[in-house]
């Protein structure tokens, strides 16, 4: 991130739009974790996930219409084969992981849970190294282990869930 900020990044410049996008997408997995904690606590985690997903595919519709890219958001009606990838991108892409999370931070706390977090650029380079090809320099390298090295000094402190945040069947 911070070659990216100073300038290092592809053609030496940075994109304010994306920048600003970066920043907002920060905010709102700030206020997903908050929300997650303390916002629906009555809301059994299925139902707030069913409602994060929900809220999350009218954003995206919202962005598309905005955009001008309405044929993107009917796509799957015009190419029905497209439609079953589709789905199952959207629940292990988005639900599931969606679903885990709030389980997470029910479970553990909101502060270890994002600490935990960490963990998936890691292993997402470390996959598409795997099962993609993509090759792994110094600094991918490097930044791999800064990432799991503070990651493990974070886990040292934190916030356990409050005793009302229990999933049941955990301590």
């Amino acid at each position: 991130m911070a070659v990216v900020v100073l300038g290092g990044g592809a053609g030496g410049s940075v994109d304010a739009g994306g920048f600003g996008l970066a920043l907002l997408a920060a905010a709102m997995q700030a206020v997903y974790v908050l929300l997650g904690r303390r916002g629906f606590r009555a809301i059994p985690s299925e139902e707030a996930t069913f409602g994060v997903v929900a809220t999350t595919a009218a954003g995206f519709l919202v962005l598309v219409v905005a955009s001008g890219a309405s044929r993107v958001a009917t796509l799957p009606l015009r190419e029905p084969a497209i439609l079953p990838p589709l789905l199952w991108a959207g629940i292990a892409g988005a639900a599931v992981p969606t679903l885990l999370f709030l389980l997470a931070i029910r479970s553990i706390g909101p502060t270890r849970t994002s600490i935990v977090a960490l963990v998936e650029p890691v292993a997402g380079t470390l996959l598409a190294a795997a099962l993609l090809g993509e090759a792994l320099g110094p600094a991918q390298l490097a930044g791999g282990a800064l990432v799991l090295l503070a990651a493990t000094l974070l886990q040292r402190g934190g916030e356990d869930a409050e005793p009302h945040e229990q999933v049941s069947g955990t301590t």
